[in-house]
Protein backbone atom coordinates (compact mmCIF):
# COMPACT_ATOMS: atom_id res chain seq x y z
CA UNK A 1 0.00 0.00 0.00
CA UNK A 2 2.86 2.38 0.80
CA UNK A 3 4.41 1.84 -2.62
CA UNK A 4 1.11 2.47 -4.35
CA UNK A 5 0.72 5.80 -2.54
CA UNK A 6 4.32 6.72 -3.31
CA UNK A 7 3.80 5.83 -6.98
CA UNK A 8 0.63 7.92 -7.18
CA UNK A 9 2.34 10.88 -5.51
CA UNK A 10 5.33 10.78 -7.85
CA UNK A 11 3.14 10.29 -10.91
CA UNK A 12 0.89 13.21 -9.99
CA UNK A 13 3.89 15.49 -9.45
CA UNK A 14 5.36 14.79 -12.86
CA UNK A 15 2.20 14.36 -14.95
CA UNK A 16 0.14 17.30 -13.71
CA UNK A 17 1.96 19.94 -15.81
CA UNK A 18 1.44 17.80 -18.91
CA UNK A 19 -2.30 17.58 -18.31
CA UNK A 20 -2.84 21.18 -17.23
CA UNK A 21 -4.64 23.64 -19.45
CA UNK A 22 -2.31 26.07 -21.25
CA UNK A 23 -1.99 29.49 -19.65
CA UNK A 24 -3.71 32.37 -21.44
CA UNK A 25 -1.10 35.12 -21.69
CA UNK A 26 -3.86 37.69 -22.21
CA UNK A 27 -5.38 37.17 -18.77
CA UNK A 28 -2.55 35.71 -16.67
CA UNK A 29 -1.16 37.56 -13.69
CA UNK A 30 2.58 38.14 -13.28
CA UNK A 31 2.61 35.39 -10.63
CA UNK A 32 0.98 32.90 -13.00
CA UNK A 33 3.38 33.78 -15.80
CA UNK A 34 6.37 33.31 -13.50
CA UNK A 35 5.11 29.99 -12.13
CA UNK A 36 4.08 28.37 -15.39
CA UNK A 37 6.51 29.69 -17.99
CA UNK A 38 10.10 28.56 -18.46
CA UNK A 39 12.62 31.40 -18.47
CA UNK A 40 10.18 34.05 -17.24
CA UNK A 41 11.02 35.60 -13.90
CA UNK A 42 9.12 38.27 -11.99
CA UNK A 43 10.53 41.26 -13.91
CA UNK A 44 9.79 39.76 -17.35
CA UNK A 45 6.32 38.71 -16.18
CA UNK A 46 5.58 42.28 -15.11
CA UNK A 47 6.92 43.53 -18.46
CA UNK A 48 4.54 41.15 -20.28
CA UNK A 49 1.54 42.44 -18.32
CA UNK A 50 2.57 46.09 -18.87
CA UNK A 51 3.10 45.49 -22.59
CA UNK A 52 -0.32 43.88 -22.80
CA UNK A 53 -1.84 46.90 -21.05
CA UNK A 54 -0.26 49.37 -23.46
CA UNK A 55 -0.52 47.45 -26.75
CA UNK A 56 -3.66 45.41 -26.13
CA UNK A 57 -4.02 41.64 -26.06
CA UNK A 58 -1.54 39.38 -27.81
CA UNK A 59 -2.94 37.97 -31.04
CA UNK A 60 -0.51 35.05 -31.09
CA UNK A 61 2.07 33.79 -28.64
CA UNK A 62 4.74 34.84 -31.12
CA UNK A 63 3.82 38.45 -30.33
CA UNK A 64 5.59 37.99 -26.98
CA UNK A 65 8.88 38.77 -28.71
CA UNK A 66 7.75 42.40 -28.75
CA UNK A 67 8.30 42.46 -25.00
CA UNK A 68 11.82 43.52 -24.08
CA UNK A 69 13.76 40.51 -22.80
CA UNK A 70 11.52 37.84 -24.34
CA UNK A 71 13.23 36.00 -27.18
CA UNK A 72 11.94 33.62 -29.82
CA UNK A 73 13.77 30.88 -27.93
CA UNK A 74 11.76 31.64 -24.80
CA UNK A 75 8.55 31.53 -26.82
CA UNK A 76 9.56 28.15 -28.29
CA UNK A 77 10.31 26.72 -24.83
CA UNK A 78 6.81 27.71 -23.73
CA UNK A 79 4.84 26.97 -26.90
CA UNK A 80 2.97 24.04 -25.31
CA UNK A 81 2.39 25.86 -22.03
CA UNK A 82 0.68 29.04 -23.24
CA UNK A 83 -2.05 30.31 -25.56
CA UNK A 84 -3.18 33.76 -26.69
CA UNK A 85 -6.96 33.71 -26.43
CA UNK A 86 -9.19 36.78 -26.44
CA UNK A 87 -10.35 37.90 -23.01
CA UNK A 88 -14.01 38.63 -22.40
CA UNK A 89 -14.49 42.00 -20.78
CA UNK A 90 -17.29 42.79 -18.34
CA UNK A 91 -19.65 45.59 -19.25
Amino acid sequence: MFYLRLYLLITSLFCTPLLAEPLNINSASPEQLTEQMVGIGPSKAIAIVKYRGVHGPFRTIDDLVGVKGVSTRTVEKNRNRIVARPVKTKR
